[in-house]
């Protein structure tokens, strides 16, 4: 059934995650910054706030918080999957693929 709550988290699902793409791959944040922080992988994680969102009423307020903490953790790997993707797909040797391997994993950090 679609109401305006799946609507408004879908769209904030979307938003995010799509911002969050864009934002990987331009390169403009200086690499000793990249290896502390990442917002490309804070917003893919964030971005799936959007699915506690849509289920926040299948679940009792006191157990929104756990609910909460999967959908981060499930946004973390989904985070680290996209992040091998980009990776493999700007493949130029193995210092460069190991490089985007260790960013993608901040997005795991992030999730848990």
């Amino acid at each position: 059934m679609i109401n305006s709550q799946n609507t408004l988290g879908a769209v904030f699902f979307i938003v995010l995650f799509i911002g969050a793409l864009l934002m990987a791959t331009v390169d403009t944040v200086g690499p000793v910054l990249a290896y502390i922080m990442s917002p490309p992988a804070f917003l893919i994680v964030l971005s799936f706030a959007g699915f506690t969102y849509i289920k926040k009423d299948k679940y009792e307020f006191d157990k929104l918080g756990s609910v909460f903490k999967q959908d981060m953790v499930f946004g973390g790997w989904m985070g680290f999957l996209t992040g091998v993707s980009l990776s493999l797909s700007r493949f130029d040797g193995l210092d460069s693929l190991m490089a985007g391997f260790d960013a993608s994993l901040i997005t795991v950090l992030y999730g848990y």
